[in-house]
């Protein structure tokens, strides 16, 4: 089912490479996955996280990197209102943007993918998408405490 507007969305950023000094940077969504309409960037519904799910991917990724020495504590937790995303317009006032369900069946069925579906994959269209979505993250704080919040229901995701 598609996600509606009115939920949040969770991104999985890493600290120092996606976010320094409080502040997000556009390497947190990457261009890569924003050139074409089968690549997406990877987010969560908050309404159905499972943190089970997030926690395996951080220590996965957190393993994998490549080269560098990461932990999980590094890394942080980047929420997007659904409909904000939608709502991002481009130069010629389109929305390039979709929100859609990529579910991971068995393992994480709240997965869902951004996408660029404007058909512009040029450097510097891509990165105007980037530093849009940088903009309207609501709020970021850290794994643990966005996990403990969600797990626990001490407070407003």
């Amino acid at each position: 089912m598609t996600p509606p507007n009115e939920i949040d969305l969770h991104r999985l950023v890493w600290s120092p490479d996606d976010y320094v000094d409080g502040k997000l940077l556009p390497s947190a969504f990457p261009s890569g996955d924003l050139k074409t309409p089968d690549r997406y960037l990877s987010v969560d519904r908050v309404d159905q996280f499972n943190p089970d799910a997030t926690i395996e991917t951080a220590n996965r990724q957190a393993e994998n990197a490549d080269g560098a020495t990461i932990v999980r504590e590094d890394a942080f937790s980047a929420l997007l209102g659904c409909g904000e995303v939608r709502g991002i317009t481009d130069h010629e006032g389109k929305h390039p943007l979709e929100v859609r369900p990529e579910p991971i069946k068995g393992v994480n069925l709240a997965h869902c993918g951004i996408s660029n579906v404007s058909g512009k994959k040029s450097r510097g269209y891509v990165n105007q998408l980037r530093t849009e979505l940088t903009e309207i993250v609501n709020r970021i704080l850290s794994l643990e405490m966005f996990v403990g919040e969600v797990t626990d229901g001490s407070g407003e995701t």
